[in-house]
């Protein structure tokens, strides 16, 4: 059970929440993730709770806001998977004070932007709209200490290849975590090029 030494407010949200058992998955991709080491988690089944997994280990790793910077980078295929994530973040991290933003391309670029600037630990979004952000110098990405790509076979295109490798090029040393359905060519040249994966 990896209720066991997690940060005590997210402790008490999921004892409230509806999670009560892990899943196989969960049980080894929770404690990967909190070690701080890079992550490669290829689900093939998909359903597993690797969402959750993310979510909970984010928290549990920022614990509480912390002046205006974001700390975690999560990308996801679409706004749709995004918005299902931010209400986990809202349920797990609701004895928490953590800021969670979304950037999508269906919002203002210059709101998104702005309520980012004015302080966030969490930014969810889409490929296409963080890489617009960052380049209107709307993320700043000096403080990250965990970039995420979740549904990563989803999202890692052909095309998508440059625009995540300039991420990654952009970022300080920090902690990467990709969490995939199947591992494709593209995946593996992104662990390759970027990751330390165990």
């Amino acid at each position: 059970m990896f209720l066991k030494k997690l940060y005590e407010p997210l402790e008490r949200a999921i004892e409230e929440s509806v999670l009560e058992n892990t899943t196989d998955v969960q049980k080894k991709l929770i404690p990967q993730i909190k070690s701080g080491n890079d992550v490669l988690c290829i689900d093939e089944e998909g359903g597993n709770g690797t969402t959750t997994a993310l979510v909970i280990t984010t928290i549990n790793k920022l614990k509480e806001a912390y002046k205006d910077v974001p700390r975690a980078m999560i990308v996801v295929p679409s706004q749709a998977i995004g918005e299902k994530m931010e209400e986990m973040f809202a349920i797990y991290g609701k004895y928490t004070n953590l800021r969670v933003h979304t950037a999508y391309d269906t919002r203002l670029i210059e709101d998104q932007r702005d309520k980012i600037y004015f302080g966030t630990d969490v930014v969810i979004g889409t490929l296409t709209q963080i890489n617009k952000l960052f380049s209107i110098s709307g993320i700043n990405v000096g403080k990250i200490q965990l970039m995420a790509i979740d549904d990563a076979d989803q999202i890692a295109k052909d095309a998508a290849l440059s625009p995540i490798e300039r991420l990654y090029q952009c970022l300080p040393k920090c902690q990467r975590i990709i969490i995939a359905k199947k591992n494709t060519n593209n995946i593996d040249r992104i662990v390759e090029n970027n990751m330390y994966v165990f």
